[in-house]
């Protein structure tokens, strides 16, 4: 299996707190790796460490054969990302939305793929703030699916949601991972992560 993340004794403090000891974890071309871990465990960080968003204190970390920290420019467009705040502007519609985020990522405009895999192609003439919380997650991952990502990053992607839209959110997940992407995903629901996730990794502090 070809290794799309590779961590190795990765630990990131911040100041005299360590937030993460001694993480190993690969994550293969076309596998579902859930994180699982009490809050406070430190997946959150690991996911931003992946992301290029924070620079590891110890240990080696590399992405698609990259370093995140260093070479994030080369990479960003190979990562779809979801956190747990919504990224996206309240006063915008979601087909302004999706505009936008093509127009980022130097990607066609035209193209409506990712909202329809989300289900929400005709919501598109609304404003955000419009949407239920089920529908500004979905709006989020179709925002992270611009591009045809090889990894897609999750942080608690089913939290709040309903449970069609978590049905659908795992579904979608397990067409990207059948098309060859990898997806790296933290939850405390370690039972549903039991359930549909290819494996399950144990954060602990």
């Amino acid at each position: 299996m070809t290794t799309t993340v590779t961590c190795r004794g990765v630990g990131f403090s911040y100041g005299a707190y360590e937030a993460l000891h001694d993480v190993d974890l690969d994550v293969g071309r076309g596998e579902i790796v859930a994180l699982a871990g009490a809050n406070g465990a430190g997946k959150t960080t690991l996911l931003e460490v992946l992301l290029g968003l924070r620079r590891p204190t110890s240990g080696t970390v590399r992405v698609l054969g990259r370093e995140p920290y260093r070479e994030r420019r080369r990479l960003v467009h190979a990562m779809g990302a979801v956190f747990q705040e919504s990224g996206c502007a309240p006063d915008l519609t979601v087909a302004e939305t999706m505009r936008m985020w093509h127009r980022l990522l130097r990607r066609p405009v035209g193209d409506a793929g990712p909202l329809t895999e989300v289900r929400l192609e005709h919501r598109a003439h609304l404003r955000v703030r419009q949407l239920s919380g089920g529908e500004r997650r979905r709006l989020d991952l179709a925002v992270a699916l611009i591009g045809e990502p090889s990894l897609l990053v999750l942080d608690e992607p089913t939290t709040g949601l309903d449970p069609e839209s978590r049905a659908l959110m795992w579904e979608l997940l397990r067409r990207r991972r059948c098309e060859g992407t990898a997806v790296l995903l933290s939850t405390h629901l370690h039972e549903e992560a039991v359930l549909h996730a290819d494996r399950v990794e144990e954060i602990v502090r």
